[in-house]
């Protein structure tokens, strides 16, 4: 299970049961939704704002992930002057011909899925990103948040949840992430800071 359950949150001292993640703390269901939410608005402010009268396309490929990033898409985007599409698709699916027309792509991408990336490219994986050279801006949406605060997410919320087995470096990316909490958004923060640096050269 990716959340133990504890017996008092420590925001509001709800004596409910409260989820339980390291990266959060116990937390009651209420507290937990409103610390990811905040999160999420709080990377999109900072890092992906949106502007009047945009063009947006989220991705739906019918995942727990995807599921989550349209909840909070409704939570965190209601109300702004935006346009936001939703198409489902496969992400590894996604052309060029796709997203021709959006100034930004939301993906269903955690920081699970990121710090994996940049792991597989670190190791020698030589895929190459088909829009690198686009002028479209592609946001993986979730990559604030941890697998399993998504999966908590959803239990909370009463999403439907779906799940596959992980790939072998994702589960010795896990195990170190058991470990060494914080591991994860560590390698985030040293990806980030190798794309900026090479986006100065």
């Amino acid at each position: 299970m990716a959340q133990d359950i504890a017996q008092v949150c420590y925001v509001c001292k709800s004596p409910e049961l409260a989820i339980s993640i390291k990266s959060v703390g116990p937390l009651c269901a209420g507290c937990f939704i409103g610390v990811v939410e905040r999160r999420v608005k709080k990377d999109v402010r900072l890092d992906h704002p949106f502007k009047k009268g945009e063009r947006i396309l989220a991705i739906d490929d019918s995942s727990t992930k995807s599921r989550v990033m349209l909840s909070l898409l409704d939570r965190c985007l209601g109300g702004l002057p935006i346009k936001l599409e939703i198409k489902k698709e496969d992400i590894v699916s996604i052309t060029s011909k796709d997203i021709e027309g959006f100034s930004k792509v939301l993906l269903p991408l955690s920081a699970d899925d990121q710090a994996e990336g940049f792991l597989s490219w670190l190791l020698g994986d030589d895929r190459e990103d088909g829009h690198k050279d686009s002028q479209i801006q592609i946001i993986p949406f979730l990559a604030c948040l941890l697998e399993e605060e998504i999966e908590a997410y959803a239990k909370a919320k009463c999403i439907k949840s779906s799940s596959k087995d992980p790939s072998p470096l994702r589960k010795d990316l896990l195990q170190f992430e058991s470990r060494y909490p914080g591991l994860i958004h560590g390698l985030l923060k040293g990806a980030n800071g190798f794309k900026d640096a090479s986006q100065r050269r």
